[in-house]
């Protein structure tokens, strides 16, 4: 998947909803009860004109796109406030193609009025009577099946579900619309009603996290936060990495929509970015209670709010299970089309010549596994890359690089891979610690070399009593007049054997904390 970089507008898009979300903090309710639509945050998204994003500006909408769209929700979800916003965009994305004969109802949406999503028993269709998720009195719920559209501005009574930032209730039809006979309109429909929903999920998650983490961040035990424990710390970034796979595959999706890509590629991207929020909403909403420990088996700690809801978001459209059965249905050609599509045009360039570079300069004979062959074979591969000019592209020019953004090196390694060539070599641990730290002197010295292959690195990590763990090291160096004094041993040193200078990882100050 392509990186998608927000622009300044849309980066001062979310750090507006970030600070409607600081003025308007959540508290778990009272036992049994459900949280009041927050009137005033609700208010504040009408005036500041994002209530009802997705609506035409001929309608008094905003007009905006996808990924507009789905940024404020992932900033409410991270929250959670409650308000019907969710609903509301999902209700404005099915009445989009039948806008033109309904002008009145999306309009009342965009003067503040409340939208729902039916939802019918399997919660992926729409039948006459169904839920009506998001609801609120005077609401309009929308929902869409192989029959049409169906609208209720009615309600029966109202439904307890898990989720205690939302409310539902049983619906009726009170009107229909006729199904759309453009099947590419039900695509992006469906696709851009899917990300809405993901990324409801990525902020979600984000909030739990931000909860937890603040949390350890605070407790203290054994005269230490908690959040200072590795295994507290490596619980928390795994979580992390979940969220921004996550939100990259929902980000890619939005992306896509928004560059008028094909509906059927749009679809599967959605399908994907469903399938991997789903899959991890559940896993770090209740990671982050472990975080919390004993009170995050409480209900006044605010970690169950975000659990509820992420188990009603993972089943709003179909969870990970529903939506890895109909990729499994999605033709090759969309499914080939996901990546890259929403690529801009100078990636995309830079993309096609890095493939045709590799299919005539890729070695196809497996690597030697040892000795002199092996260093001859990474030498003249390392080599190569230099002379094609693929090694450290995002480096300066100055020291051999081409001084491109970062999203290339990316590029680079993932063209690598898929064409099944030999990795990278591997430059980046020295090259930016000395790019970002190093002095002038240094990086004139050494920059080069290590990115032409002149000169091989590499990296005294590893020790017989600590393995890879970095606060575990013991080797030290002291300070001897303009040289060091190293006292220590590493093990597992790849490329030893051949390499002309190694970068140590070392102790210096044994009073300082180890981390």
């Amino acid at each position: 998947m392509s990186g998608v970089a927000l622009s300044p507008e849309q980066q001062l898009l979310v750090d507006t909803v970030a600070r409607l979300v600081a003025d308007h903090p959540v508290a778990p309710p009272p036992p049994d009860e459900v949280l009041a639509v927050d009137e005033g945050a609700q208010r504040a998204l009408v005036e500041a004109g994002l209530w009802a994003m997705r609506a035409p500006a001929a309608l008094g909408g905003a007009g905006a796109g996808v990924l507009d769209t789905a940024l404020v929700l992932e900033g409410l979800a991270r929250g959670p406030i409650p308000v019907p916003f969710l609903g509301t965009q999902l209700a404005l994305e099915v009445l989009a193609p039948h806008a033109a004969t309904q002008p009145d109802v999306v309009r009342s949406l965009v003067a503040g009025g409340t939208g729902a999503l039916i939802v019918s028993e399997d919660l992926a269709a729409v039948a006459d009577t169904g839920l009506a998720v998001d609801w609120r009195p005077g609401a309009v719920a929308v929902g869409r099946g192989d029959a049409g559209v169906v609208v209720s501005t009615t309600a029966g009574e109202t439904v307890a579900i898990a989720d205690l930032t939302r409310r539902a209730a049983t619906v009726s039809t009170t009107d229909r619309l006729e199904p759309l006979a453009d099947a590419a309109a039900v695509g992006r429909t469906d696709a851009a009603a899917l990300v809405f929903v993901a990324a409801d999920l990525v902020g979600t998650m984000a909030g739990a996290l931000d909860a937890a983490v603040a949390h350890a961040c605070d407790r203290h035990q054994f005269g230490r936060p908690v959040g200072s424990f590795q295994a507290v710390q490596h619980l928390c970034a795994d979580q992390l990495v979940s969220i921004e796979a996550a939100r990259s595959a929902t980000w890619h999706a939005a992306a896509l929509l928004d560059a008028g890509a094909a509906p059927d590629a749009a679809l599967a991207a959605a399908r994907v970015a469903m399938a991997w929020a789903s899959s991890v909403a559940r896993q770090v909403t209740e990671a982050a209670i472990q975080v919390w420990g004993g009170l995050g088996m409480t209900w006044e700690c605010p970690a169950h709010l975000y659990l509820r809801r992420a188990l009603v978001g993972r089943a709003l459209l179909g969870d990970e299970h529903v939506q890895h059965a109909r990729l499994a249905a999605t033709p090759v050609a969309a499914a080939d089309e996901i990546d890259g599509a929403a690529e801009p045009a100078d990636q995309a360039a830079f993309r096609r010549e890095l493939r045709r570079w590799l299919d005539e300069h890729a070695p196809r004979a497996p690597a030697p596994t040892r000795g002199p062959e092996r260093a001859a074979f990474w030498g003249a591969w390392h080599r190569s890359l230099f002379a094609g000019g693929w090694m450290g592209v995002s480096w300066p020019t100055e020291v051999g690089g081409r001084g491109l953004p970062a999203v290339y090196e990316a590029i680079v390694n993932d063209e690598v891979g898929a064409a099944g060539a030999p990795p990278m070599p591997h430059v980046g641990f020295l090259g930016r610690a000395l790019l970002h730290a190093g002095t002038p002197a240094q990086q004139q010295r050494f920059l080069r070399p290590l990115l032409d292959g002149t000169e091989v690195w590499c990296q005294g990590f590893s020790e017989p009593d600590a393995g890879s763990d970095l606060a575990a090291l013991r080797c030290r160096a002291v300070r001897d007049g303009d040289a060091w004094v190293v006292d220590g041993q590493k093990v597992w040193t790849s490329d030893a054997a051949w390499a002309d200078w190694c970068l140590l990882l070392v102790r210096t100050d044994p009073d300082a904390p180890k981390h």
